[in-house]
């Protein structure tokens, strides 16, 4: 009987502390120094026809938010011009060891149902039918070293983030 009962507590406890990690897990956690500030990336290889910088501002509102804010500026060279394709702002949190961004405002000079270049950028708000044609952030893992920070996504779900697209290296900027 008394065995009994002790597999009864340790089960219960068990239950109890994955229940407690459980809670723990999607609290958001502090947001670390190491990330704010502003960082480029000028390597992305979607289209190698044309120059393009990413830029992205991290900025902590308080230990648990941050506001960010990104700018993907491509060079046409046919016609000697620079757009921003698409541009974000908005917040995020660190949560199960990954950031996670909220889009607010996203910003183009680029129609996004059409695909006429405007001559302003254009922002749209989540009330804005167009919001919902620009693509969402996923939560991204983040190693950074120094200078060099680099997001990590698993976009096909396979376990690694060796596919191209998956890693995006920044550089701070000074």
């Amino acid at each position: 009987m008394k065995t009994l009962l002790h597999c009864l507590l340790f089960l219960v406890l068990v239950f109890l502390a994955s229940c407690e990690k459980e809670i723990e897990k999607d609290e958001p956690l502090e947001i670390p120094d190491e990330i704010v500030g502003r960082w480029v990336n000028e390597s992305l290889v979607a289209w190698p026809q044309q120059d393009k910088i990413i830029s992205m501002n991290l900025e902590k509102s308080d230990v648990f938010t941050g506001s960010f804010d990104m700018l993907w500026i491509e060079e046409y060279p046919e016609e000697n011009h620079m757009t921003v394709a698409v541009a974000a702002k908005g917040t995020f949190v660190f949560k199960s060891n990954k950031l996670i961004f909220t889009p607010t405002d996203f910003g183009s000079e680029i129609h996004p149902d059409t695909y006429e270049i405007l001559d302003t950028t254009k922002w749209y708000t989540p009330s804005d039918p167009e919001f919902q044609l620009f693509e969402f952030f996923p939560p991204v893992e983040y190693e950074c070293v120094g200078n060099t920070l680099v997001l990590k996504a698993d976009d096909n779900n396979d376990g690694d983030y060796d596919d191209e697209g998956e890693s995006l290296v920044f550089v701070r900027e000074n």
